[in-house]
């Protein structure tokens, strides 16, 4: 069975999904499987193997879908025993788990390839990211700028951001030369799936943004999950500072955990 869920790890990896390996780290006499027992659950909640089935099973199972959300690893303590704070099991005994989110990659499509967008390909290299730079400035976007591991899009950057392949754990960043490319670059992307959408800017040109994608049919909800202006509020000033700001806000979207920090 280890093989199978090695095997569909591998899979997943290559698929680029998200998942959980739990692995059984200890169990007394009595518990239904033993010390280096896995299962994998997978992002919707479907598995592969077994840490022993009934309620326990049930609250690793719940426990791994929750923590895909934010890729920590954790430890699950159990009582499987029917006393008083057991889980209420005939068969009895006591387990611990470990529980392993799989590391995905995610794409992050940098339009921009202006200082600040290389401040930010240079620290999201060390994180896993798989880059995308789009600039239509061939003199901006090469090699010789961006020497890490990314694919650069050099063509007409409309055309480009129609053509992004982003998904459901896509990063979108918005910071070119030109409000007007923004705005024609967010219009294009704002209805592409994607975990994180943030475009640069004061509050005034947010607004105008807001009010002209409006005017074209728009709707708030639209709008409604674009970080906008991008970054903390961290006094962010130099082009490394602002994508220190991004790069912080975005990994906290993905922890879910933006919502416990400051807004501008």
């Amino acid at each position: 069975m280890d093989a199978l869920i090695y095997k569909r790890v591998n899979e997943l990896i290559a698929e680029n999904r998200q998942a959980v390996v739990t692995t059984i780290i200890n169990a007394t006499p009595g518990t239904p499987r033993k010390i280096g027992a896995k299962m994998l659950v997978m992002d919707d909640g479907s598995i592969l193997g077994t840490v022993g089935g009934g309620m326990f099973e049930k609250k690793v199972i719940d426990e791994a879908v929750k923590l895909i959300k934010t890729g920590e690893p954790a430890i699950i303590n159990e009582d499987l025993s029917p006393s008083p704070g057991g889980l209420g099991a005939v068969c009895g005994g006591a387990i611990t788990i470990f529980l392993e989110p799989i590391i995905k990659t995610s794409k992050m499509f940098i339009f921009g390839a202006g200082h600040v967008g290389k401040a930010i390909a240079e620290m999201a290299q060390y994180l896993d990211f798989s880059l995308h730079i789009v600039d239509d400035r061939p003199e901006w976007a090469n090699k010789e700028n961006y020497p890490m591991n990314c694919t650069l899009w050099t063509g007409n950057m409309f055309e480009s951001a129609e053509s992004i392949p982003a998904d459901k754990n896509s990063v979108i960043i918005i910071l070119t030369r030109s409000w007007k490319l923004d705005e024609g670059i967010l219009r294009r992307v704002l209805k592409k799936e994607y975990q994180y959408l943030g475009v640069i800017g004061s509050s005034n040109k947010i607004k105008t943004h807001k009010d002209n994608l409006a005017a074209e049919g728009f709707t708030e909800e639209d709008y409604s999950k674009v970080y906008a202006p991008i970054g903390l509020p961290i006094g962010a000033y130099s082009p490394h500072e602002i994508a220190v700001s991004i790069l912080g806000e975005i990994i906290a979207v993905m922890k879910g955990k933006r919502q416990d920090l400051p807004s501008l």
